[in-house]
């Protein structure tokens, strides 16, 4: 998920790539930012980069 979110998808994109719905989408979106602390993608990813969970 944080490798989609990366690359900049959207919902759509994400939920047609990976097969599930896109309210499955928001809710995956909303359990990273959660477990990460963040307010948006955007800082989730730079989070993640900066924890080692993503490379770029």
């Amino acid at each position: 998920m944080l490798r989609l979110l990366a690359d900049g998808l959207s919902n759509k994109q994400v939920s047609r790539r990976l097969l599930i719905s896109e309210h499955g989408v928001k809710r995956l979106v909303g359990n990273v930012l959660a477990k990460l602390n963040c307010p948006n993608r955007t800082l989730a990813v730079v989070r993640a980069m900066d924890d080692g969970l993503l490379a770029v």
